[in-house]
Order: C-alpha cells, then sequence, then structure tokens
C-alpha cells in the first residue's frame, strides 16, 4: 500500500485528462477518481497512466535501459550537480520562510528513465520538502524510472511517475514551483499554464560541444555540424526572463561499449547509416548541456 499512499495529496497537482477536474486518491488507494467519476489504476511499481493517445514506441525498452547505464555511470552528473546546487540554494534562503505551509512541488516534464527526478529526491528531498513528479509519454520508460526509484528507497520511493504528453500535461494551473525540462523539447505555452507565479523553469538544450567526437567521426552524413539548437536559448528567452544561463561541460573516457549506446541514443544520430562510420577513433565524448533558467515574464504575469 505504500506505493499507492504517495498519491495520497497529488489532487493538488494532478488533474483528470478526460474533464481537468481534481483527481485524489481513491479510498480503497489503488486508483485515482474525480468527481466525474473517471479512475485511473496506480500500476503496481508505482506508476499512474493518464496518457491518453495512442501508445508511443519511438524508444524500445532495451534503448532506456541502455541509456539508464550510461546515466547511472554518472556521465551527465555534472549537469545534474548544477540543477542541485540551484535548488538548494533556493531551498537554503527560504529555510526560515514559511511556504504556505505546502511543500515545493517539483516535476520532471520527459523524465525518460527518472535519472534526475531520483537523484534530486535522494540528494535534496528533505531540504524545502520537495513534492517530485516524473511525467513521460513513454510506459517504459516511466515503469523503469519507477521500478528503479522503488529500489533506491528513501525519499525516491515518494516520488509520483505519471505517463502523460507533455505538451498537454493533466496537471492542475499555477501548481508547479520548479519544472525541469532536460535534453527533451519543449511546450512552453503549456509550461507557463502549469508553473506557479513565482515558479522556475530548469531546461537543459545540448551545448555547442555535445558529443563533438561522434559528430566529428559522422561529419560525411551529417548536413549540419553545429550540434546546438542555434535558436534554443533564443526561444526560451521569447517566452521566459532567463535568470541563469551556464555551459556546463565535461569530458569522459568511453569504453567500446559507452560509445555505441552514446552512438544509439544521440538524436542528431538517428538517420546516420552507422557502419559507414569509423567509430574506433573515438575513446572520449563530451557532455555539455546549456543550463537555462528563467521564470514569468513580468508583463504575463
Amino acid at each position: 500500500m505504500e506505493k499507492f499512499q504517495r498519491y495520497r495529496q497529488a489532487d493538488r497537482v494532478l488533474a483528470c485528462p478526460v474533464c481537468s477536474g481534481q483527481l485524489h486518491l481513491a479510498p480503497a488507494g489503488r486508483s485515482l477518481v474525480c468527481d466525474a467519476g473517471h479512475s485511473f489504476d496506480i500500476a503496481r511499481q508505482g506508476y499512474v497512466n493518464l496518457y491518453r493517445g495512442k501508445p508511443v514506441t519511438a524508444y524500445s525498452k532495451e534503448s532506456f535501459q541502455q541509456r539508464q547505464n550510461i546515466l547511472e555511470k554518472g556521465m551527465y552528473a555534472h549537469i545534474l550537480h548544477e540543477i542541485c546546487g540551484f535548488l538548494q540554494g533556493l531551498c537554503d534562503s527560504c529555510d526560515d520562510q514559511v511556504h504556505d505551509e505546502r511543500p515545493w512541488t517539483l516535476l520532471d516534464a520527459g523524465c525518460g528513465e527518472g535519472y534526475y527526478t531520483r537523484e534530486i529526491a535522494m540528494r535534496l528531498g528533505g531540504t524545502g520538502n520537495l513534492d517530485l513528479y516524473g511525467v513521460d509519454i513513454s510506459r517504459d520508460s516511466v515503469q523503469l524510472a519507477a521500478s528503479a526509484a522503488n529500489q533506491a528507497g528513501g525519499r525516491a520511493a515518494d516520488i509520483k511517475w505519471v505517463v502523460a504528453d507533455i505538451g498537454h500535461l493533466p496537471v492542475a494551473d499555477g501548481s508547479v514551483n520548479f519544472l525541469l525540462d532536460v535534453f527533451t523539447s519543449a511546450n512552453y505555452e503549456e509550461f507557463d499554464r502549469v508553473l506557479a507565479e513565482d515558479g522556475y523553469l530548469i531546461k537543459v538544450i545540448p551545448g555547442e560541444g555535445h558529443v563533438k567526437e561522434l559528430r566529428e567521426a559522422a561529419s560525411g552524413q551529417l548536413h549540419h555540424k553545429d550540434y546546438k539548437e542555434r535558436r534554443g536559448a533564443a526561444v526560451f528567452c521569447e517566452h521566459f526572463e532567463t535568470v541563469q544561463n551556464r555551459t556546463v561541460s565535461r569530458t569522459y573516457a568511453v569504453t567500446p561499449e559507452e560509445r555505441d549506446i552514446f552512438i544509439n541514443m544521440t538524436p542528431l544520430l538517428f538517420q546516420v547509416d552507422k557502419s559507414k562510420v569509423d567509430w574506433t577513433k573515438v575513446q572520449f565524448i563530451t557532455v555539455e548541456g546549456q543550463l537555462l533558467i528563467g521564470r514569468k515574464k513580468k508583463d504575463r504575469r
């Protein structure tokens, strides 16, 4: 029952994907229901499927497991460290303030295998009383995230995991204090809707040097050799007031097996005929993210 009880206060955040009414834990404790009678079972791993569209099969379960392996090796830990540092600073600055006697809500939009959500829970779960949600459109990835968090235990076991489209979040207006969006596409209008007036959007986009070694190896097949999202930061600034903009980068030595996982998980290489590329010279890979932190623009509040 503990896996289900984590949703006992979910009515502050989650909304019915059918009628937008508040979702609350049913008396039996194994499903979320709204006042209109729509019901959504909570899976035994502790996640709930609120996605109403066709199943997404763009990535296989094996690909999520491989990517999880890279994340667990710590090759994105420097990016996680910067995110946690920002959140820790806010929590520390508000230690003496009463935060409406409610926990801060952090929602990881496009959480994938749940690495960032889980690590934040374990590192900062007791600071600022964070209430964490991980959302992804892939049921396989959410299932993997929920299982890993349950195994980790502690505050990670309290995370609410949701299968949903981040472009149509089953989330109440203004109910999120921190919205995390790491290496995924953004829907800024939807993010603006769910963020509280004093909330923060924490977004990470690929930096100019991200996986540059792989790009150089496959340069003959790439139409453009510049991996950064040319307008990524500009589009962010159009929608949110930027309070931080920094590049976080680190280069790692990789084994052939780790290199192959990077090759298969990098979207830029999806259209590359990998059999025609000599990857053997790639022994190091740079992981670089541009960390953008913003708040709602004053003229939109």
